[in-house]
This record gives C-alpha cells, structure tokens and sequence, in this order.
C-alpha cells in the first residue's frame, strides 16, 4: 500500500475522489504533502497560501505576502487555536461578474496539541483530532446546524498531525460570542434547544448506533465523555474536587455534594443507560465558548457551533443538558427552567420528523435528566489534567464542573429510580 503522507482536504466541496488503499478521501482537491507544521509557529506564508489556494478562496494572481499569528485567549482543552491576520498581494477589489473570490483577512488556525500534555495525550488516544476534521468532509456541508466555513484540513495520517484553517466568526456579521464565565440567557439556551433539536433530527436512529456511521464512536468510548472510568473515579473521589472543606468553600457543600456523590456511585448505570435507545450525531461539547449566537442570517437557527472533536453517537437530549448545566447563569437550576428548555427541544425535534408517540416529551424529559448525571459524572475526568487544587484554581474548569454540580441537586437527578431509557 502507498504511504500517503498527508493529503488537503477543500472541506467545503464533497465529491468522492479516491481509495488511497486505507481509506476513501472525499474531497474535492488531493494534494500529497511531504509534511504538515507541527506546531503553530511552524506555519508560514506558504502553508497558508497552498491551502486558500486548494480552498478556492484565493483568486489568480494573488499571493499571500504576510502573515501574524496570535493566539486566542479561549486556547481549547485539546488543541492549539490561533487568529492568522493575512496580507495580500495582486488581489483585485473590482469583481465585476461576482465569481472572484474575496480571500479572507483573518483566518482561524486549530492544530494538534493542547494546553497540557494530559490533553494531547487523551486528544490523541481518542482520534479527536482526526475525528474534528471527517466532520468537515462528512458533515458540515449538509449539517442542519451552523458551522464554520472550513477552507482547507490538513492531516498528516503518519504522525496523526491535524490543521483546519476555519472562517473567523468574528468576521460573519450578526453573530456575537458569550464568554462561558460569564454564561448565556434564557434566549441563547433557546437558540441551542432549537438548533440542536435540528442536527439531532436530522441523523435521527431508531435503531441506535446500528442506524448510524460505524465509525462514529458512542460518547462513551471517548474517555473525556465516559462516565464510569474506573482509574480517575478513584483518583477525584480522593480529591479537592469532592473534599467537605472544599466544596463548602465553593458553595457546593451540603445536599450538593451528598447529591453528586450518589451519582458517582451509580456512574456504571449511566453509561449503559446512555447507550441504550434511540441515538444520534452529537457535539458533546455544545458550551458557550464552542458557540456563536446571532439572527438567522448569519447562522441557522441564530448558533453556530464550533469544536466538533468530540462528535459522536449519543442520546440527544443529553446534548442539551451538556450546555444547560454548564452554560446558563442568568436562572439558577430548576424543574421549570430546564422544561423550558426541553419543551423547546421536543417540539422542535418531533416538527422536523422525530415520531412523538415514539418518543414522547416525558422520554425526552428523562433523557434530559439522565443527560445531567452524565455531564456531571464525564467532568470527574478533570483530575486527569492537573492536580484537583490547580485545576480548581481555573476560573472556567470550576465553573464548569461545580455548575454540574449545582445542576444535579437542583433538578434532584440523584433521585431517580433508574436512569433506563423509556
């Protein structure tokens, strides 16, 4: 078999191209590569260039002449992110017939690599990387939700070496972007309820993973979406993270604590129960700093949805209740808001084709619960990228998991007979 080093993918333009003996590319331009940069400052004036080129974004006569790349505030957890400001040369302002392309002043640059080496590390045993960009060339064209514009994808399949050169949302007018310390409203978790409802409808399976692409892994076999790992259970369980002190200093002590402390013991049942059923394509990873909200001029359903490394199949409600628990800070938790919320989902869902005497809002609604014991139980996996103490001292780890927290007493989750779905 041929070792094809690398091969650029035109992610926006889905035709079959060709079997390079491992698997078939789909794309619109192959191009072999000797390498990939490995990191971001290995990118140059070149690299950026050849892929606006194999994009179509760069007309004749153009040439990238400079380039200045910083990197984003809001770094990822998995991957290295950074904002390319571009320079050009022989580009031409008067476009007559409308079919010059406009090159893009800005780009966004996502590769390999992550803030700790735990998160590459977790990043490359789950093909997340890989994973990010087969949503490009599978998906994103035909997704139902907002995407990005993705211009080119480079990855290197030797070294597991992935780059996305993506569209600035910054740029897309009528889009605005809600840092998650700071946390969304009623009216943005409402745009998420009725766009997810639309992604999850739209690879809607009965049949659960059996109606779904076979390479698409199930949530749970991705190890920063698994909630019962024995290893680093153990390891949180011992830790500042659950210590009484602790969380009363947090203000998650008390029925909080107790609250989630059963949900750790039945972290087992969870992830049976998150297999079982209807299942669909989810983001899994659908919180404030992953989206941009705006009309629906600028994006389908007033959000774009950035981040889909952790894409996989998996119950949509839970979906949901992922940016719910972890995202919203205007309501404290509540039977009646988290309704809102899901009567919104299902109404939208069962709209777009999802049969509502197969799945009935009191289902969705249990698939909403069980989703917040899963998002609480998945986020036990922060003791894998620090000590508990230094990872507590992040503002928006902390936010994250003691927002779960607050979600699973408020909603009395660990009150529930069994988180078998109907």
């Amino acid at each position: 078999m041929k070792d094809v080093v690398s091969f650029v993918i035109n992610a926006n333009r889905f035709v079959p191209s060709r079997d390079d003996g491992d698997r078939v590319v789909y794309s619109r331009t192959l191009s072999s590569m000797p390498n990939i940069p490995q990191a971001m400052n290995d990118i140059d004036v070149s690299f950026i260039e050849k892929g606006l080129k194999l994009g179509g974004a760069l007309p004749d006569g153009a040439r990238v002449s400079a380039i200045d790349i910083k990197p984003l505030s809001l770094n990822g957890f998995l991957s290295d992110v950074g904002r390319c400001h571009i320079t050009y040369e022989g580009v031409v302002d008067n476009d007559e017939d409308g079919t010059t392309p406009t090159p893009p002043a800005r780009l966004v640059i996502k590769l390999a690599g992550a803030q700790s080496e735990a998160g590459e590390e977790i990043a490359r045993e789950n093909n997340l990387y890989h994973m990010e960009a087969e949503f490009f060339r599978k998906f994103a064209e035909y997704a139902s939700v907002g995407t990005p514009h993705c211009y080119a994808a480079f990855e290197d399949s030797k070294f597991g070496n992935v780059i996305l050169l993506l569209e600035d949302l910054q740029d897309r007018d009528g889009l605005y972007f809600v840092n998650q310390l700071e946390g969304i409203r009623r009216k943005e978790m409402m745009d998420m309820a009725v766009s997810l409802s639309a992604l999850h409808a739209q690879h809607w399976s009965w049949e659960g993973a059996a109606g779904l692409p076979a390479w698409l892994p199930h949530c749970t076999d991705i190890t920063v979406r698994n909630p019962c790992n024995p290893a680093h259970m153990e390891k949180y369980l011992s830790s500042a993270f659950v210590d009484e002190a602790h969380c009363a200093s947090r203000g998650v002590g008390g029925e909080v604590r107790k609250a989630c402390l059963q949900i750790t013991e039945r972290a087992d049942e969870i992830r049976e129960a998150m297999k079982r059923g209807a299942l669909t394509l989810c983001h899994n990873d659908a919180r404030s700093d992953n989206v941009f909200f705006g009309d629906r001029s600028g994006a389908p359903g007033g959000v774009v949805l950035l981040d889909w490394q952790i894409m996989s199949t998996g119950v949509g409600a839970a979906d949901l209740a992922f940016v719910a628990s972890n995202s919203v800070t205007d309501e404290p938790p509540s039977e009646a808001r988290d309704k809102a919320y899901v009567k919104a989902y299902w109404e939208s869902l069962t709209s777009r084709g999802v049969d509502p005497d197969r799945y009935s809002f009191d289902a969705c609604w249990h698939d909403y619960l069980l989703g917040i014991a899963w998002t609480y139980a998945c986020l036990t996996v922060f003791i894998e990228f620090g000590e508990a103490e230094q990872m507590l001292e992040d503002p928006l780890c902390r936010a994250m998991h003691d927002r779960s927290m607050l979600a699973v007493e408020g909603l009395r989750v660990h009150e529930l007979e069994t988180f078998e779905r109907h």
